[in-house]
């Protein structure tokens, strides 16, 4: 069996600065693929040339996952959702109602941003069928081709959050959980990650019981929304603990 993971440029304000994963497994006609991550409606092309570059189908793309409803997270949701018919989107349960009815995130975000701003950095955000959600329990798994994919719930940065293990190549996908490590500020051998507060839902308690559940997954590695693979796991907790 074989078994992909590759990381894709969303271009979010700037390059490097947020990522989708595309995980690919099986082989032949009897691959899959999961995207991790929509980012926004306008990195949906790039989502959809990395589907194409490596030959797979839309019919191909099972699972369309969002750690949770941030919208440079889960923003192209309803985009995807169009793109690849017989993809289910899977989503926390209290970031799932946002994305079937997406009016309050819209409405807030552009009170934030002002309604051009909004449009220019997100694209447009449509509801998400009901019927193609699919909302994972904590601690639950969803079959994926041969392997399987873990879900365990992560309050902190925000209480519709969870984390993705993908047992079969020992990594979580983070979202925001497990901090930020943007390229840019990597200098020399040393590696910088910091957590990531976000200033209306954020809760230090269960961020540091999130951190720990991360480094206890059973995980080698962790693919970060943003930015990338971080490879120590420890290192990275000790930098989290300490920015926080």
């Amino acid at each position: 069996m074989s078994n992909s993971l590759f990381t894709i440029d969303c271009e979010y304000v700037q390059e490097q600065l947020a990522a989708a994963y595309l995980r690919i497994t099986g082989e032949g006609k009897n691959r899959e693929a999961a995207i991790i991550e929509t980012n926004t409606s306008l990195a949906a092309s790039k989502i959809a040339k990395a589907i194409a570059d490596n030959n797979l189908a839309p019919d191909q793309v099972r699972y369309i996952i969002v750690t949770h409803v941030h919208l440079d997270h889960a923003g192209g949701a309803s985009t995807l959702l169009k793109m690849f018919p017989q993809a289910k989107l899977v989503a926390h349960p209290k970031a799932a109602r946002h994305l079937i009815n997406p009016s309050k995130l819209i409405e807030s975000a552009s009170e934030v941003y002002g309604l051009d701003r909004f449009k220019s950095l997100y694209g447009e955000i449509l509801p998400a069928p009901e019927s193609r959600v699919f909302i994972p329990e904590n601690n639950s798994e969803l079959n994926f081709g041969e392997s399987t994919f873990r879900f365990i719930y992560t309050k902190g940065h925000a209480n519709h959050h969870f984390v993705v293990v993908d047992d079969a190549i020992s990594t979580v996908y983070t979202g925001d959980s497990f901090g930020l490590a943007y390229p840019a500020l990597q200098k020399g051998n040393t590696s910088f990650l910091f957590a990531s507060t976000s200033p209306t839902d954020f809760d230090y308690d269960e961020a540091v019981k999130s951190v720990e559940l991360i480094v206890n997954c059973g995980a080698d590695r962790a693919a970060l929304t943003h930015f990338g693979i971080w490879s120590n796991l420890e290192e990275g907790k000790r930098q989290i603990l300490y920015s926080l």
